[in-house]
């Protein structure tokens, strides 16, 4: 996600938009993530890092318009702080699989997902409301994400 379209996201979400201010989106990222179940039996393998870059847009998205309460601040900044984390990962991920994109490139790529996370995730709160079972658990997973405690890759030490 470009910082154009994160600041939006914390906007919408309610927290400032300088709070993101300082961060260098260009650099890869330097945490690393806990490790995540394995797609069902028979199911095509998932890449971990693009559903996990999902997985919090989804949540970001379905909290900005159902969550009830609001997040606190203090919740708004975790969340923010892991999803610049996860955006940084995820655009690593995307420049390794794809070499020969520029960084302007994989964002305008992760960009257009979100557009259509967004849109997918409002027209379902829109046809089954906030309160069905799939969305609430969209919005729960919103808390869960703030709560995640990335680890940082510690230097080998040789």
């Amino acid at each position: 996600m470009s910082r154009k379209a994160l600041f939006a996201a914390a906007m919408l979400a309610g927290l400032p938009a300088t709070s993101l201010a300082q961060v260098d989106l260009s650099r890869p990222p330097d945490g690393a993530v806990e490790e995540q179940a394995p797609a069902a039996p028979g199911a095509a393998p998932r890449d971990k890092v693009i559903v996990m870059f999902d997985n919090f847009f989804i949540s970001l998205v379905a909290a900005s318009k159902c969550a009830d309460p609001k997040p606190d601040d203090a919740t708004m900044t975790a969340f923010t702080r892991n999803m610049v984390i996860v955006q940084r990962i995820a655009t690593s991920h995307y420049k390794n699989q794809l070499p020969d994109k520029s960084i302007e490139e994989i964002t305008a790529l992760l960009d257009a997902r979100a557009e259509r996370l967004d849109t997918i995730i409002n027209d379902a709160i829109q046809a089954k409301g906030c309160t069905d079972p799939q969305i609430a658990r969209m919005v729960e997973s919103f808390d869960a994400n703030a709560k995640v405690q990335f680890r940082l890759n510690e230097p080998s030490k040789q």
